[in-house]
């Protein structure tokens, strides 16, 4: 379906196989393999394919193969990301309330599905991803903070993996 998807909206964005191929920087044989279903992209090249063809990432997945506790996770995860572009833009970041209550709600409802996020790479990739990013963002101080909030909830049992 990976495949499938890939096709279908660079067929959409008016796009060759070669042409993509260009943009992120591979042989058009590859793009052909992954649209075949031969080779699956990592996460990386599928995070520049979804760049490339101005698309969302989760456009390229298939959200019925994900449970619905993850896929309650994706506008979650959408809203790291956005606060994540905001950091690169602007430096430093500085949460709203309405930030910190997402993010929140994601590591909790993340601390719930950890076999489901293991299990699925691109998922786990991309929330290693983005917690990067973020992570990347901070000033010392909130990356202690950060690191003192990881440490919290990964002592918390109700969170931890088995």
């Amino acid at each position: 379906m990976l495949g499938e998807n890939i096709r279908k909206s660079r067929k959409k964005a008016s796009i060759t196989q070669e042409q993509l191929a260009k943009m992120i920087g591979v042989k058009r044989s590859v793009i052909s393999k992954y649209e075949n279903g031969m080779v699956d992209p990592s996460f990386s090249q599928l995070q520049r394919i979804a760049d490339s063809l101005g698309i969302n990432i989760t456009e390229l997945v298939d959200i019925n193969d994900v449970s619905p506790s993850l896929n309650a996770a994706i506008p979650l995860v959408n809203k790291a990301k956005e606060i994540s572009k905001r950091s690169r833009a602007g430096g430093a970041i500085i949460l709203s309330d309405e930030d910190k209550s997402a993010l929140t709600e994601l590591a909790a409802l993340l601390g719930k599905v950890p076999d489901e996020i293991s299990n699925n790479k691109i998922i786990s990739d991309e929330l290693k991803h983005e917690y990067d990013n973020l992570f990347d963002a901070l000033n010392l101080h909130g990356k202690a903070l950060a690191v003192t909030i990881v440490a919290a909830l990964a002592s918390d049992p109700n969170l931890q993996g088995e």
